[in-house]
């Protein structure tokens, strides 16, 4: 995953991300290290979707993927 900077102005990756639908709130113990993600659908500012998450123990902003 690549990091998402939080600014005051909002999430930025390469651009301006909006939020589209979430969360799905995920909770596992994946190889045995306890995990919990927040799971979003967002827009960057040209369109382009985006599958992201915040890490909830981290409190910071990962994209997972990218719709063509």
């Amino acid at each position: 995953p690549q990091t998402i900077e939080q600014t005051p102005k909002g999430l930025q990756w390469r651009g301006q991300l909006q939020l589209l639908a979430g969360p799905e709130r995920i909770h596992t113990h994946w190889w045995d290290t306890p995990t919990a993600r927040d799971y979003f659908m967002a827009q960057r500012h040209d369109g382009l979707r985006l599958w992201i998450f915040k890490d909830l123990n981290q409190q910071r902003w990962f994209v997972q993927g990218v719709f063509c």
